[in-house]
């Protein structure tokens, strides 16, 4: 910024002031602009300040407005900063190096420019093996995806922690500023190992068997059966986490016949043998055991199985121990071996011998069977230790006898024993125990110097080699006095060896220490007394015994103790310990104890009373007094429990029921108990053991819970006693059997109605817990069924009223058969008659000749129908005529009698034949009809010419009949007209038309040609019309050649005999069956469609239509609705509030035909399972230069090319323009496809994970990738190159989006400067010649002040950058472009000039906000965001004045400079505008191109 505003003119001149700013920062002092507080350009998202100064020229009053634009510069003052401190990621360890295992780093620094730039890389965190430094790496620091940068191994590290550091661009590298966050990345298993065989013992690497090798010995000839395997069962496990199920097979064996005889359980790998082997045929057999994933075939382990063949079992074997007896430390470890000798060396082995079995032969395998659970013997005829913690010390036994028999595996049953040996072991000794130290009483010592003899310690220890090797010290001694006593280290003897005080107390913690230094501690008391020469108190006896009965007296003399001193001093006494609750005193001089409370031998029984006997010295020594307190009846028993609940059986007599127990604290006979009832109970008691019993069988029924009172008494004279009540509870047996309280029942039964509920009966059981389980004795069970808990009477199939009006059922129960009338019911079901039955004419009507010339009113025939129905109105019947063609009018029938009779003159008509249709139709509820038709014949006398022969009557006639129709029916009946009298030959024949046989044709009685059908074949969806000719065959001379051939067609009526058959896409069905699979996306809106259901039915017209409607209870929820024609399924609800555990939904649709006449339709269904798609199951499918209706066209072909490869079943979501990501931002190029798919696992039909191992091995591993890349091309033609996971939309600031597709590419950047300079260049002349000639009026006339233009909607304004294509894509530069500004410019001015300078202006103000997001796929490296921005620069100026203020205008643009003059103020004003532009755009601001 300049110092002065280059403004010509000084104070006496000009007044200069600011009159507007945009924030407010700035005050003016003369020329200068002066800052008055400080700025923060992040804080307040401040990047320029626009402030217009007002210049009045003083003498003149000529004012102008001077714009000024300050940019401020940033500074980097703001750390970067991650979005989380911790993230999380999962990858499998399989996936290769390079493979980007990470793309959502992100930090933000506020600080714009070089300073808000932020980069990526990782650094060292721990040196750990969790450290992920080594592991992973950042390539591309400017976008911060992590990659895998060396092999991993969940083995070794199944989560590594990353450091990632984020640090800004600032120019000034000292300065830049850096902050971290740390990357989880949990490592899943793959499956990279093979499986192992493990056992005990093996030969082992890395904790796994190698070369494992099994042995088993087979008898010859000996019968099937599974064969035990050495030195363990065969079992393999899967190296990896995954634990996948393994298979077991033989891969291969020698001799090559051994599946004859050999075979292994594929799941748990035990071997059997099948048949029989014979030692002739071989006498071993080698096999390799082969165990394989069953998920992965190519991970497998093999092993060697050798089988030998033994001969049959002569001799037993015979065990040779290498001794028979054993040693071994006591507490060894199972599998620890047994040795011979007591030195360890040799392993007590034993050997078995069999002379069976020749030098030729293989080795017998035999099993060792010990008598103690101790010891066994392993693969190698050792003796090895089987039981933990075995014990020699007492009182556990130092030797085990047992014995051994040897049994060759695979012998028959009872051979192959060898006899029983006899073996010894003993456990050795070891230091298992510590020493135990004996206690003991405290020792008084008297006071003085000199080494003296204190007490003697001593130590047991159980342990056999620490007899006599025991060792003591002292560890401890109190009040600082452990150099005043010393012990003797094998003796134990404790010595003073110091001066001893009396008066003083010392405790003596001494130790005893074994062998093996095990320790056991313990405390002497060491007191110290006057010694002799002080005539301490002397008592008469150390110890005083007395007893006394607890019920004695108060202040009642127990004892007296006595006392003398050496000196004859006055001696005081006093009990100072042992005088519980203070029950006794002792006389101060006398030394009488006395009882001083009263006294309860249940509380304490005995007391030991320590009596000090005291000079006037203070000397004093102690004596002990016992007194035992004998025992009164003073207590009462006391039951255990105040009450007792026990529970028995009813019908049991003399049965157990409980115990009750009482205590008596007496002692002797006052505190034996004994128990007692009342005589007259039904229960008796153990008087001594307290023990209830039944006395007589309870019975439930009649009580279920009996209470008395047990009274407990003790022996004695006076005996005292205590009571307890007792709930005795009877338990119910099943005693009683079901009986109807009802004897019998009435139903009504709908005809015809099936699986209806008539009536429920109900038993009744007296027991508590009832069990009735109801039969039909008698009744028709083909008919009625009843539910065995319930009751419940139903039937079966449809009752028939017209068979049986009434049914009788006789209902009982399996608990009780007996003949009881209570112990059945009878029901009557009375049937309710429906309108069921068709009526039925009786006789099929014979066809009617008449003559035209018949009166009116003659009768043609009589037909008869009957109702099976058997009641009325449904078995009353009424006739009527039907039919549109001409019998109706010539013809009526009476309605009640069926008469038919000539309605008008025949002649009218030239017919010759009329078909009468009759219906006969029952007056039921609904009304039930049948039809027949009568052929009636009519002669027109007058109208055969005489020389007109024999022939058809017509030469044409149509037909109809319905498919299916039955064989030998008669469809048509032809008549021939002109017959002579008499018997004459004649025949019809069928000569065309007559496709598949399927009629023929017969000559009647009456002499007519019958056409009938030959076979129940006509299908109206083969063949739904016949043309068939039909020729007559007479004698010559009696027919008309004309009349011989007639056209008969035949139109064949369709039925509805199809079911409709839904139509289930091939690409699945075969995984499905007859399901459907979709999915929609969670968050879909309702009225969403799911998928669209077809059906098609082999029917025509009506038959054939299809309605489709759900099975209401498949969806309780209502979440689906279908369209009724279409078969759309849509959803009638939003499906976010699904929880995970009912999905995936499931519904079931019908498609039904024939909807016109649904009692005669016929129905299919079919299950539609429906998941719900979110981001984490979607794949996409990028494909470049190709639009989205190409690959939607071809969407089947994309999914079958994803089955095949995953064998899962794909699903299509979308397909839309391809997304590319970079720089957070998510572009659109409309050239690409992305393709949204899924897949859905075909046993479960679930939506799967995209992270889900099986997608990741199939789909996204890039050699996978690659494979299914290269498909696509070849198969579709398109130019696939990656398959996806979604992008995360990032967050964008509010802006005006220009999609740019660019048309024209400019490469070189030097070619761009020259265009753009060009331009400016031509609008500065332009703004120099518009502003010479503009009016003062024009000035005047301004609507808006310029500094509106300043204005933007964005939050944030920054510096614009501008993108070279050497440059990486966060580096930017600018371009300066200095532009002048006329004095008070509108907007509207601005926008609408677009040939001035103020035009080229009008960029900053519509630019300031704009990002240009390219669509094409060409532009990589773009800048996510391009602004345009005026700036206020301080370059020189060249002026010349007027008057007293001057201006000069500089227009800068990079190589002229042009000025001009305008009246008397003059404003040194340049404008810098910059603009972003894309390096990869090469035409950038093309009108043509560019679209808002």
């Amino acid at each position: 910024m300049p110092s002065e505003l280059p403004i010509k003119g000084d104070e006496t001149q000009i007044s200069l002031v600011i009159q507007s700013e945009t924030q407010k920062y700035f005050d003016l002092h003369g020329k200068r602009l002066v800052l008055n507080r400080p700025i923060d350009r992040d804080g307040e998202e401040l990047s320029s300040i626009y402030i217009q100064i007002s210049c009045i020229e003083l003498h003149t009053g000529v004012k102008k407005n001077i714009p000024v634009l300050v940019k401020v510069v940033d500074v980097n003052d703001n750390w970067p900063q991650f979005t989380s401190n911790f993230y999380n990621t999962s990858i499998s360890e399989l996936v290769p190096v390079g493979t980007t295992v990470f793309r959502n780093l992100l930090a933000l620094d506020r600080d714009s420019g070089p300073n808000g730039l932020v980069e990526y890389y990782t650094a060292a965190l721990d040196g750990t093996a969790s450290d992920g430094y080594n592991y992973f790496e950042i390539k591309m620091p400017h976008q911060g995806l992590v990659t895998v940068k060396k092999q991993l191994d969940y083995e070794k590290t199944n989560v590594y922690y990353l450091k990632v550091v984020a640090t800004d661009k600032a120019s000034n590298i000292s300065k830049r500023l850096s902050s971290t966050a740390t990357l989880t990345i949990n490592v899943e298993d793959g499956d990279d190992l093979s499986p192992v065989f493990v056992y005990d013992n093996c030969l082992k690497n890395d904790g796994f068997c190698i070369n494992p090798e099994y042995k088993a010995s087979v008898a010859s000839g000996s019968e099937g059966g599974t064969v035990k395997i050495l030195p363990d069962r065969i079992k393999a496990e899967d190296r990896d986490s995954l634990n996948a199920t393994i298979r077991y097979s033989f891969a291969d064996g020698i001799p090559p016949f051994y599946k004859d005889f050999f075979a292994i359980d594929p799941l748990d790998g035990n071997v059997r043998h099948v048949r029989p082997v014979d030692r002739s045929q071989a006498k071993s057999f080698v096999l390799k055991v082969k165990a394989e994933q069953e998920d992965n075939k190519k991970q497998f382990a093999i092993a060697k199985l050798t089988i030998n063949i033994f001969p049959v079992d002569k001799n037993p074997p015979i065990i040779t121990p290498s001794s028979f007896d054993g040693y071994v430390y006591e507490n060894a470890p199972i599998g620890s071996t047994v040795f011979g000798e007591i030195n360890l060396i040799n392993p007590l082995k034993l050997t078995v011998t069999d002379k069976d079995i020749t030098n030729d032969d293989a080795p017998a395998v035999y099993a060792f069977e010990i008598t103690s659970n101790s010891f066994r013997v392993n693969g190698d005829g050792h003796l090895i230790v089987n039981e933990s913690n075995l014990d020699r010390d007492p009182p556990n036994p130092q030797t085990y006898k047992f014995q051994v028999i040897a049994r060759q595996i695979g012998s028959p049953a009872g051979k192959g024993a060898s006899a029983p040996i006899t073996l010894n072991v003993h456990l050795i000794d070891i230091n298992d125990n510590s020493p135990k130290l004996i206690p003991q009483p405290p020792v008084y010592i008297q006071a003085g110097d000199g080494a003296r003899v204190v007490t003697k310690i001593s130590a047991k220890d159980v342990d056999e080699v620490d007899k006599g090797r025991i060792s003591y010290s002292i560890y401890h001694v109190s009040n600082n006095g452990k150099e005043k006593f010393r012990i003797d280290s094998k003796t134990g003897e404790i010595s003073a060896i110091g001066k001893l005080i009396a008066g003083q107390q010392y405790s003596v913690t001494v130790q005893a220490s074994d062998s093996a230094n095990k320790v056991a501690q313990n405390i002497v008391e060491v007191i110290v007394v006057p010694g002799p020469n002080r005539g301490g108190p002397i008592f008469n006896s150390e110890r005083y015994e007395a007893e006394v009965s607890e019920g004695i007296s108060l202040f009642s003399t127990v004892i007296s103790v006595n006392a003398v001193d050496p000196e004859g001093d006055f001696v005081s006494y006093s009990i100072i310990e042992g005088n519980f609750n203070e029950d006794f005193a002792i006389g101060f001089d006398s030394g009488i104890i006395s009882v001083a409370k009263h006294l309860n031998r249940e509380e304490v029984a005995a007391y030991l009373l320590i009596v000090k006997a005291e000079d006037k010295g203070g000397l004093y020594s102690t004596a002990s007094v016992a007194i035992t307190v004998t025992d009164i009846n003073d207590e009462n028993p006391q039951f255990m429990q105040s009450s007792y609940t026990f529970k028995v059986d009813e019908e049991v007599s003399n049965a157990f029921i409980g115990k009750v127990t009482a205590r008596d604290a007496d002692i002797g006979e006052n505190g034996e108990v004994f128990y007692k009832l009342s005589d007259d109970l039904n229960f008796q008691i153990n008087s001594n053991t307290g023990e209830i019993y039944t006395r007589r069988a309870l019975d439930y029924e009649k009580q279920s819970k009996h209470q008395f009172v047990v009274t407990a008494c003790d022996k004695s004279p006076n005996s005292r006693l205590a009571t307890a009540s007792v709930v005795v509870e009877v338990l119910d047996v099943q005693d009683e059997v079901p009986y109807f309280e009802k004897a019998s029942y009435t139903a009504l039964a709908a005809e015809n109605s099936a699986n209806v509920q008539l009536i429920q009966v109900r038993a009744i059981d007296l027991d508590s817990i009832q069990s009735i389980t109801y039969v039909i004795r008698e009744g028709d069970t083909s008919l009625f069924a009843i539910d065995p808990l319930s009751g419940v009477l139903r039937t079966l199939q449809g009752l028939d009223f017209e068979k049986k009006s009434q049914h009788i059922v006789i209902v009982g129960t399996l608990e009780n058969n007996s003949n009881d009338e209570k112990a059945t019911c009878v029901v009557q079901i009375n049937v309710q008659d429906q309108n069921d039955n068709f009526p039925v004419f009786t006789s099929s009507s014979a066809p009617v000749r008449l003559q035209d010339s018949v009166p009116l009113g003659t009768v043609v025939t009589t037909l008869s129908a009957t109702d099976s129905d058997g009641t009325s109105p449904g078995n009353q019947i009424r006739y009527e005529l039907i039919g549109r063609d001409k019998a109706t009018f010539y013809f009526m029938i009476d309605a009640n009698s069926g008469v038919v009779s000539v309605k008008d003159d025949l002649r009218k008509e030239p017919e010759s034949e009329y078909k009468l249709v009759v219906r006969a139709k029952d007056l039921g509820i609904p009304s039930l009809s049948t039809t027949t038709t009568v052929t009636v014949f009519v002669e027109h006398v007058t109208t055969a010419a005489p020389h007109s022969g024999l022939g058809f009557a017509e030469s044409k006639y149509t037909v109809e009949v319905e498919e299916n129709t039955l064989p030998e029916v008669i469809i048509k009946t032809i008549s021939i007209i002109n017959k002579p009298r008499g018997n004459f030959p004649m025949s019809c024949e069928i000569i065309s038309g007559n496709e598949g046989k399927r009629f023929y044709i017969t000559v009647s009685d009456q002499k007519d040609c019958e056409l009938r059908v030959r076979d129940q074949q006509l299908d109206y969806e083969k063949q739904s019309k016949y043309f068939l000719t039909i020729h007559l065959n007479a004698v010559g001379g009696l027919t008309g050649i004309s009349r011989l051939i007639t056209q008969v067609t035949i139109n064949v009526i369709d039925v509805n005999d199809n079911r409709p058959e839904f139509i289930i896409p091939k690409r699945y069905a075969h995984m499905t069956g007859s399901r459907y699979v979709s999915a929609i996306a969670i968050d879909a809106p309702a009225d969403s469609q799911v998928v669209q259901v077809k059906a098609k039915d082999l029917d025509s017209q009506s038959n054939g239509a299809i309605v489709y409607e759900l099975m209401p209870h498949s969806d309780p929820e209502g979440v689906f609705k279908i369209d009724y024609s279409t078969g759309i399924l849509r959803t009638s609800r939003p499906t976010e509030d699904i929880p995970d555990s009912e999905l995936p939904l499931k519904v079931k649709v019908i498609a039904r035909d024939s909807p016109q006449l649904q009692s005669a339709s016929l129905s299919q269904s079919a299950e539609v399972v429906v998941n719900l798609i979110e981001d984490k199951h979607r794949i996409i499918l990028v494909i470049e230069d190709t639009s989205p209706g190409r690959v939607q066209d071809v969407k089947e072909e994309v999914l079958n090319i994803l089955q095949e490869r995953t064998g899962m079943i794909a699903g299509w979501e979308k397909a839309e323009s391809m997304k590319i990501q970079r720089n957070h931002t998510i572009e659109s190029d409309v050239t690409g496809t992305d393709a949204w798919l899924y897949l859905i696992e075909p046993h479960t039909l679930k939506i799967l994970h995209s992270n889900d191992s099986r997608i990741k091995s199939t789909v996204f591993d890039i050699k996978s990738q690659n494979s299914l890349m290269i498909i696509t091309r070849q198969k579709l033609g398109f130019n696939a190159i990656k398959v996806r996971r979604p992008y995360t939309a990032p967050k964008l600031p509010t802006s005006v989006i220009i999609s740019s597709p660019v048309t024209t590419d400019i490469y070189d950047f030097g070619a761009v400067l020259i265009v753009l300079g060009a331009i400016i260049a031509i609008f500065g002349i332009l703004g120099i010649t518009y502003q010479c000639c503009m009016s003062p009026r024009k000035i005047n006339q301004s609507k808006e002040p310029i500094k509106k233009i300043y204005v933007s909607s964005s939050s944030r304004i920054y510096d614009p950058i501008y993108v070279e294509p050497n440059m990486k894509e966060y580096e930017t530069q600018v371009l300066q472009m200095s532009v002048p500004i006329d004095d008070e410019a509108s907007i509207e001015d601005l926008i609408n000039s677009k040939s001035t300078l103020k035009g080229l202006m009008s960029v900053r103000g519509v630019m300031s906000d704009v990002s240009f997001v390219p669509r094409s796929r060409s532009y990589i490296n773009q800048s996510p965001e391009s602004r345009a921005t005026l700036t206020t620069g301080d370059k020189g100026s060249s002026a010349s004045s007027s008057n007293s203020c001057s201006t000069n205008s500089n227009i800068k643009s990079k190589q002229k400079l042009i000025s001009h003059r305008s009246n008397n103020c003059t404003s040194n004003r340049q404008t810098s505008s910059s603009s972003t532009i894309n390096s990869n755009d090469r035409s950038p601001l093309n009108p043509k191109t560019t679209e808002l």
